[in-house]
C-alpha cells in the first residue's frame, strides 16, 4: 500500500484492522448503504473483516480521516467509489478526496479515461461526479444493490482524459508571475532561452544548435494533457520569462530555467513555492529531488530556500557541456499538515 496522501483536511490512508469498529458504525446507516452496490445491511462486523482482509494491502482502496479521525474511504477498484460516514457529511470531503485520487490516476499518460456511476436518486453523488467532469455513459442501467436486495436504476458515467485537462488546467497567480501552460507561440521564446550558454549549460537535454523546429515539436509535445511528465511556462506581463516542470515517478525530478535578464529578484523562488504547493495539492506529491551542478550555487541556495536538502554528490550531463560536471543531489519532502477540525 503506498503511504498516506494529504489533502488540506484529509489523510488518505491505508486501512487497519482497528478500523472495523468504525467500518461497521459508517455502514450501519441505510442512508449509506442503500446507495452502494456491494454493501449489505445490516451490515456487520464480519463483513467489515472481510473488507479489510481484502483490501488492507490494496493500493486501489484508502480509507478517509480528517482531524476527528475515520471519515469514510475512497477507491477506484474498477470505478470510482466512496462513502462518507454519518458524522464527516457536509463538509466537502468527497470531492476534495475524489479530486486527488483523479488527478492522480490521469498522471499516467497512458490513461485514457474513468468509469464511475451512481444510483438514480442520489443526488448528492451526482453533483460530485458532475463537478469532477464525469458525463453519462450511455443510457441508465440496473445495478445490483446488495442493501435493497434487488437491481436498482443506475447512471453509468465516465471521465476522459480530454474533459479532465480542459477541466483542470493550472494557473498558478503569485505576486509578480502567472504560471500556466506552454502554448504554440511560445516556442520563440523557450528556444532562445534554453540556447543561451548561461542557461543551457546549466541543463541537461538543449543543444547549443537546437534548432526552432525542433523546439517547436518539443513545445507542442510539452502541451498540458493532466499527466506527467508536466512542463509550465513562467509569466510575467504576459511573457515567457523562463519554465518549471517535473518528471515521472512518486518522487519525480524538478527541472526549471528562467531568463537571466530577470535573475536576482526573487522570481524563481517565487515560483518554486506556488509550483511545489500545487504538486501536493494536485497531485499528492509530497517528495521530489533534483540536481544541481556544483558551477551554480545560486540554484543550490533557491531550492534550499524552498525546503530542499542536499543528499549527496555525483555527476551530471549536459548537452551544452563537453564532458560531466560535478552536481549535487537534492531531495523534498513536505511535512506532514495539521490537521483542523472543520
Amino acid at each position: 500500500m503506498a503511504r498516506s496522501l494529504y489533502t488540506s483536511r484529509l489523510n488518505l490512508r491505508a486501512f487497519r484492522p482497528e478500523d472495523a469498529p468504525d467500518i461497521v458504525a459508517g455502514l450501519s446507516d441505510f442512508e449509506t448503504t442503500r446507495w452502494l452496490g456491494r454493501a449489505p445491511h445490516p451490515y456487520r462486523m464480519s463483513d467489515a473483516m472481510a473488507f479489510l482482509e481484502r483490501s488492507m494491502t490494496s493500493d486501489l482502496v484508502w480509507a478517509i480521516e480528517d482531524a476527528r479521525g475515520f471519515a469514510g474511504m475512497i477507491g477506484m477498484v474498477g470505478e470510482l467509489g466512496y462513502w462518507i460516514s454519518p458524522h464527516a457529511r457536509g463538509y466537502g470531503y468527497v470531492f476534495e478526496a475524489a479530486h486527488l485520487l483523479v488527478a492522480r490516476h490521469f498522471a499516467d499518460p497512458r490513461v485514457l479515461d474513468l468509469a464511475a456511476g451512481y444510483f438514480i436518486g442520489n443526488g448528492a453523488s451526482a453533483r460530485i461526479l458532475h463537478r469532477l467532469g464525469f458525463q453519462p455513459d450511455g443510457a441508465p442501467d440496473k445495478r445490483l444493490s446488495v442493501a435493497w436486495g434487488s437491481l436498482r436504476p443506475h447512471q453509468p458515467l465516465r471521465l476522459s482524459r480530454s474533459d479532465w485537462a480542459a477541466r483542470a488546467v493550472p494557473r498558478l497567480i503569485t505576486d509578480r508571475l502567472e504560471i500556466t501552460p506552454l502554448k504554440s507561440s511560445d516556442a520563440g521564446a523557450f528556444h532562445r532561452l534554453v540556447t543561451l550558454p548561461e542557461v543551457g549549460r546549466m541543463l541537461q537535454i538543449f543543444p547549443a544548435d537546437w534548432a526552432l523546429p525542433e523546439a517547436q515539436g518539443f513545445v507542442a509535445r510539452a502541451a498540458w494533457q493532466a499527466a506527467r511528465p508536466c512542463r509550465l511556462a513562467l509569466r510575467r506581463e504576459g511573457r515567457l520569462i523562463g519554465s518549471i516542470g517535473i518528471g515521472l515517478g512518486d518522487c519525480p525530478h524538478l527541472f526549471y530555467f528562467l531568463d537571466p535578464a530577470h535573475s536576482g529578484q526573487g522570481l524563481m523562488g517565487e515560483a518554486l513555492a506556488s509550483f511545489i504547493a500545487w504538486l501536493e495539492s494536485f497531485w499528492g506529491l509530497r517528495q521530489l529531488q533534483a540536481r544541481v551542478f556544483t558551477d551554480n550555487p545560486a540554484s543550490r541556495h533557491l531550492l534550499e530556500k524552498a525546503g530542499f536538502r542536499h543528499t549527496g554528490s555525483g555527476r551530471g550531463q549536459s548537452a551544452q557541456r563537453d564532458r560531466s560536471a560535478s552536481d549535487w543531489e537534492m531531495c523534498y519532502t513536505a511535512p506532514d499538515p495539521v490537521f483542523h477540525c472543520p
